[in-house]
């Protein structure tokens, strides 16, 4: 029991092996998985038992971390049929708070295959805070990946996180199912694509080749319309094939060139929830409440670290925001420019000019407008009137903010024999 206790999903050939050892017995394979699975349901309970016992523990998980919003749908198509689990909405007060204290706007979608023994799916909804660190913000436990599933899913986040000034942009890869139900539920919300995925169809669609690749990279990180256009004519030329099929792409959710300016983020990638289902990972095959228990735990030891982390910075950005602007930096050394007045400039570098507002924050490259970190035509200016770089950045990347998404406590939760008996 205390080695699997230690580890839990023990692969059997080193069972065998622990138990060759220590009693010198061959044990058929088929003894070695049901004594595994034995010492499972003593260590994490019995799965069917664990359902039974959901509405105890959504009771318990409210009581110690008041605030918090989990929603339980069962199936029930008569009366006297016992309840079946269908769905679980799973976030803390502290996630969603901090989430909207101190993060930007911008939430990633995506769900992942659950390996238990009632199978279903996992989804999650995950931030990026002042860092840009993964910031989790709710998750959901499915029956599987439909529309109805992510109509449900999408309701219960828009309604627990509440109405935001800029309203909000997600990020996704087009899982089946999402994109007509973010229609529904947002449709004033932006919607991005994930660059990977979108290349991996347009490379599934025989469109392959490594200047292609690049190619439409360069035009997805484009963040002027023009510049876009500009990359779509050397796609055009390379391949009128390929042409067509992006163009049929809306470039609002692939392009920077189109993006709004009021989130800053330039993000092209939904690499916040592949870390996050990575986090997680290992917990993915466990039972409900074991997984549940395991996350929550797993959150509450985060917020802690984390607050001691920001606690001890000498410094008024986190160290991976330091070190963009220590590159644009770098490249403002090729940056000339030439102050017009009423705090405009002309900036000439590699033979462009670009037109800075350094009170308004805004380039005529877009990078700071759309990131709210200054490129280095912007550094340049800045530096040209002796200031500070920065001061210049969005208050997303600020320590305060960097503080406040971790500025709550996820609360204890006792063990199964003190929760609540709920009605």
């Amino acid at each position: 029991m205390d080695s699997f206790r230690e580890q839990p999903n023990m692969p059997i050939d080193i069972l065998q092996k622990k138990v060759k050892a220590k009693w010198n017995v061959d044990v058929h394979v088929s003894s070695l998985y049901r004594a595994r699975k034995r010492a499972r349901e003593i260590i994490f309970g019995k799965l069917d038992e664990q359902y039974y016992r959901l509405w105890d523990y959504c009771s318990m998980v409210r009581s110690t971390n008041v605030g918090s919003c989990l929603i339980l749908m069962v199936e029930r198509p008569m009366p006297q049929v016992p309840c079946r689990f269908q769905r679980l909405y799973f976030s803390l007060t502290a996630m969603k708070n901090g989430f909207v204290e101190g993060c930007r706007p911008v939430v990633g979608l995506d769900a992942c295959f659950l390996k238990g023994t009632y199978k279903g799916q996992m989804m999650a909804a995950v931030g990026r805070d002042a860092n840009n660190n993964m910031y989790p913000i709710a998750i959901v436990v499915v029956e599987a990946e439909t529309k109805d599933s992510w109509t449900w899913f999408l309701e219960a986040l828009v309604t627990d996180l509440g109405p935001t000034r800029h309203g909000w942009t997600f990020i996704s890869d087009r899982q089946k199912g999402l994109v007509p139900s973010l229609e529904q539920v947002c449709p004033q919300s932006e919607h991005r694509t994930c660059i990977r995925h979108l290349y991996a169809n347009f490379r599934n669609s025989g469109h392959r080749g490594v200047l292609l690749k690049d190619l439409l990279w360069q035009a997805a990180a484009s963040y002027t319309k023009q510049e876009f256009n500009r990359v779509m004519d050397d796609i055009k030329k390379m391949s009128k094939d390929a042409h067509a099929y992006l163009e049929k792409i809306d470039p609002n959710t692939w392009c920077r060139g189109w993006f709004n300016t009021t989130c800053k983020s330039g993000l092209l990638h939904n690499n916040t929830c592949e870390s996050f289902n990575s986090w997680i990972k290992k917990y993915r095959d466990q039972t409900i409440l074991s997984m549940l228990e395991a996350i929550r735990y797993k959150l509450m030891r985060r917020y802690v670290r984390k607050k001691e982390l920001i606690s001890s910075m000498e410094e008024a950005l986190g160290p991976k925001i330091i070190k963009k602007l220590e590159k644009e930096e770098d490249e403002a050394s090729n940056c000339w420019c030439t102050y017009a007045g009423q705090g405009m400039f002309e900036v000439e570098c590699m033979g462009k000019k670009f037109v800075v507002d350094v009170d308004g924050r805004t380039c005529g490259c877009r990078k700071w407008d759309i990131t709210g970190i200054p490129c280095s035509h912007g550094i340049s200016t800045i530096l040209h009137q002796g200031g500070d770089p920065a001061e210049y950045l969005s208050d997303y990347y600020g320590k305060e903010k960097y503080y406040k998404s971790y500025d709550y406590t996820v609360f204890p939760v006792p063990s199964e024999d003190q929760w609540p008996i709920s009605n």
